[in-house]
């Protein structure tokens, strides 16, 4: 039997979500900003591995995800 890997589109270049999500945080408290952000990052983790993307993979992809929010929500408070 072959094992299939599979390959998830990077999260970080889903522009329009991470920049949506950049913009929810931007306005909300630290701490609610933390809770929401740390949600998401639940909600993609759960998502990834539901379909089947390996632990590895999906705990770069998260990483990634959550500094391209990051990098986004500080060039929306700079601007």
């Amino acid at each position: 039997m072959t094992a299939h890997v599979v390959v998830p589109f990077p999260l970080a270049r889903r522009i329009a979500f991470v920049e949506r999500h950049a913009d929810i945080i931007s306005v909300m408290s630290p701490k609610s900003a933390e809770c929401h952000l740390a949600y998401q990052l639940k909600v993609q983790r759960d998502a990834l591995m539901r379909r089947g993307v390996d632990a590895e993979r999906t705990g770069r992809e998260i990483a990634s995800f959550d500094r391209a929010i990051l990098a986004a929500s500080e060039r929306e408070s700079v601007a």
